[in-house]
């Protein structure tokens, strides 16, 4: 987890008018169709569609909005194509944010940012069915406090061993509202690494940070990180839950302090989550032995199975997202299709998935 990076390069974004780019810059609201290689800045609070565009760029930022900007983005590709580390789609205090059925690459060896959503958002914020591959930080909210509406869903992580990656999906600084409107992280496909022998840092799902309460994190998949797989990064009074999920991969790069499948919180944390229902097995070959952390407070840790070390292996990931890639089509679901789709997806059921 690099934080302090997080922060300094949204003072950057914000400091810095995007320039030097050939740009699409959109004053009204409608909904807009774009495919060629220019940026695109929705400069208007009117409600903003774009739908099947296809944008491959050099910009620094490829998508970005002014504050208050009500944005839909669907069935669109998006895809960096410059040497830098970029930010695909970059909203800055937007209103509400639907991202839906996306393709977006951050490029091959860059470490850009995909879908970075920067609050304060006191709308809907809905990240679903979209494919994000090749980014430093693939999906993130941050700052985003007290929001009724928050929903990162029936996402597909990917990336290459050469690009730099790190927490795959995260949430900072943000929270949701009890009890019945959680920041919902469900039913989503993380892959740290295809290549078992270059393990990246960070942590496959990151259910929070400082600030953050009320997240559920609930029939996910993380495969082969190092850093952390699920992990709720400072427990402090923060009443969240984790349950039907699995995490594997091989800790290999950190001690065993530091690695760990299933982390809530640091030693000293009064953690009021609860873990149900969840595999976790993880592995550090220099140690030999699982790492997992659950401080003595935690509510409940029910029906939690451990996955020995012998089963940790490349062979078996990539047989488990092929169970999942199979699971979703069983459900009627196309994850991330860049040909894009039905506009308004489904919503899948939890029971699809059974670990």
């Amino acid at each position: 987890m690099k934080l302090k990076s997080i922060i300094a390069s949204i003072t950057v974004v914000l400091a810095l008018a995007v320039s030097g780019y050939a740009q699409h810059v959109i004053t009204s609201g409608g909904t807009y169709t774009y495919a060629d290689g220019d940026s695109i800045s929705i400069n208007t609070t009117q409600p903003v569609t774009l739908y099947h565009c296809t944008v491959i760029s050099n910009a620094s930022e490829i998508v970005n909005c002014i504050a208050g900007a009500q944005i839909t983005i669907e069935d669109s590709t998006f895809k960096y194509n410059g040497s830098t580390p970029s930010q695909v789609i970059w909203l800055v205090q937007p209103a509400t944010v639907q991202v839906h059925n996306c393709y977006v690459d951050g490029g091959s060896g860059v470490g850009s940012d995909g879908i970075f959503i920067y609050g304060p958002c006191p709308g809907e914020i809905y990240v679903s069915n979209n494919c994000v591959n090749n980014c430093a930080f693939p999906i993130v909210v941050y700052n985003c406090k007290s929001n009724p509406s928050i929903y990162i869903t029936w996402n597909q992580i990917t990336g290459d061993a050469q690009t730099p990656r790190n927490d795959q999906i995260s949430v900072l600084e943000s929270s949701g509202t009890p009890p019945d409107h959680l920041i919902y992280i469900y039913e989503n496909f993380v892959e740290c690494d295809p290549d078992a022998k270059n393990v990246p840092d960070g942590t496959g799902i990151n259910g929070s940070d400082q600030g953050c309460a009320y997240v559920d994190v609930d029939s996910c998949t993380v495969e082969n990180g190092n850093y952390g797989g699920i992990t709720f990064y400072y427990g402090n009074g923060n009443t969240s839950v984790l349950q039907n999920s699995l995490c594997r991969g091989i800790g290999g790069l950190n001690p065993a302090n530091y690695s760990g499948g299933i982390s809530f919180g640091h030693t000293g944390d009064t953690q009021a989550g609860y873990c149900y229902n969840t595999q976790c097995g993880w592995w550090n070959p220099a140690i030999g032995a699982e790492l997992n952390f659950y401080p003595e407070k935690l509510h409940a840790i029910n029906g939690n199975s451990g996955i020995g070390k012998e089963q940790i292996t490349l062979a078996n990931e990539q047989a488990d997202y092929q169970n999942w890639l199979t699971a979703a089509s069983k459900a009627g679901q196309t994850i991330g299709d860049p040909r894009g789709g039905n506009p308004s997806p489904t919503w899948p059921d939890p029971s699809d998935f059974n670990f």
